[in-house]
């Protein structure tokens, strides 16, 4: 009987190849270089932002461990225009695209995971998006601690939700295209709501469910997030 799991399976592909290391805010990928591989991520996070004309960071997703990346050079060879930086320190596994690419179309388990996580993605991303576009500053930051609760939350008996990355003001406002002045203050906003609170660095979703509500109220659909937590 087979018992290696998906995560299994990817992971024992990738460890066959380079292993790389990396300290916290080292740049893995800049933005405009030919990427020298596609990158599994054993272990660390890595969050890739893009640049405005002003040099004004946004970042727009970050990855967890088990994750692999840049899969849009591997399959579109369209330029890579997005930097890709060590969060923390991070241990990587390098793998050339052709390796990679014949790896999917033989383990199309693998690839209809991957497919799941590009729309949910997606999804997640059309609905920054539409927050960055429309939403105030509070609504930005609501919706960033929606989506990192629901791809780093831990959830404990109490109901209440750890995000179990470290999180600078700094880094929800890059995430929020506003300014760590702003973001400092809508926290702070949001602790005095008893809807967050902070654990060291670590925040503390108190009300999941309220924090929704927040923005349903502010966009008065709940079909223009989706955040599954």
């Amino acid at each position: 009987m087979n018992n290696v799991t998906l995560e299994n399976k990817i992971e024992n592909f990738f460890l066959r190849f380079t292993s790389l290391k990396y300290k916290k805010n080292e740049i893995i990928i800049r933005g405009g270089d030919i990427p020298q591989g596609v990158f599994f991520l054993k272990s660390g996070y890595v969050r890739v932002y893009t640049l405005s004309i002003e040099g004004k960071e946004l970042t727009l997703n970050i990855f967890k461990p088990g994750s692999y990346f840049p899969l849009n050079w591997v399959f579109s060879n369209y330029p890579n225009y997005y930097y890709f930086e060590a969060m923390t320190p991070v241990t990587l596994y390098r793998a050339n695209p052709e390796n990679v690419q014949v790896f999917l179309k033989e383990n199309s388990d693998v690839t209809y995971e991957l497919t799941q996580r590009i729309l949910s993605g997606l999804q997640g991303m059309m609905a920054r998006i539409e927050h960055l576009m429309f939403g105030n500053a509070q609504t930005r930051i609501v919706s960033v601690l929606l989506m990192v609760t629901s791809r780093f939350g831990i959830r404990d008996k109490n109901g209440q939700v750890k995000i179990s990355i470290k999180l600078t003001h700094q880094e929800i406002a890059n995430m929020a295209g506003i300014s760590r002045e702003t973001a400092t203050k809508e926290i702070s906003e949001l602790k005095k709501m008893k809807l967050i609170d902070q654990d060291k660095r670590f925040l503390v979703i108190l009300d999941h469910k309220q924090l929704e509500e927040e923005l349903i109220e502010k966009f008065l659909s709940r079909s223009t997030f989706s955040y599954t937590f």
